[in-house]
């Protein structure tokens, strides 16, 4: 491993990660500017590779693998975020480009939930459950979900062609867009259907 990159790596943080022990990803996953570049890190424990396609430079950066359990970093010449996607590589070979649900800033704000956390919500379901919405051009469904004696949630956004975008909700936000958009109807079924734990994505 390049040793830069090898020094940027927050081991405790990504066990937390790994053992979905965490529940401030977006702290850890994503792009974050450090002072050797930009520092980003994703996990995919379906992936066998992955590359970043930033935009405006022509070669992909191969990530390096540096959990077996699927988490992958790279460090990116650069002062500032940049816009990017990654495609993913799988045992079969079949390699899909993603959106990467870290890449997104927070779409909704503190304020939004003031009333609901204080008890004094009267429509809470323009807050909670799926919501069709358009981020940075990318269609999507936003879903967002309540349980605060949970510290993480697995979620659908391994489903072929999602991203998610996050959330600051509580403790354990959710969300989950696709560039093919999902209908609520479609997201909170999926949800509902993707229980089994050990996924880690889009909080």
């Amino acid at each position: 491993m390049n040793k830069n990159l090898y020094g940027l790596m927050n081991w405790p943080e990504i066990e937390g990660i790994v053992y979905a022990e965490c529940d401030k990803p977006k702290e850890l996953l994503g792009a974050h500017v450090t002072g050797k570049g930009l520092l980003i890190q994703i996990m995919r424990p379906d992936a066998v590779a992955v590359k970043l396609h930033i935009d405006g430079r022509k070669t992909a950066v191969n990530m390096e693998k540096v959990d077996e359990s699927g988490f992958f970093a790279a460090l990116v010449s650069s002062k500032k975020k940049l816009s990017y996607t990654y495609s993913v590589e799988k045992v079969n070979g079949e390699v899909t480009e993603y959106t990467d649900p870290y890449a997104f800033a927070n779409v909704t704000k503190p304020e939004d939930y003031k009333a609901f956390l204080a008890g004094e919500e009267k429509n809470a379901t323009h807050i909670l459950g799926a919501h069709e919405r358009t981020v940075n051009g990318v269609k999507g469904v936003l879903f967002t979900v309540w349980a605060p004696s949970k510290i993480m949630y697995p979620s659908i956004s391994n489903l072929p062609g999602n991203a998610a975008f996050s959330s600051p909700f509580s403790m354990v936000p959710s969300s989950i867009s696709g560039r093919t958009c999902l209908t609520a109807k479609a997201a909170r079924a999926a949800f509902l259907a993707w229980k089994s734990p050990g996924i880690l994505k889009a909080i």
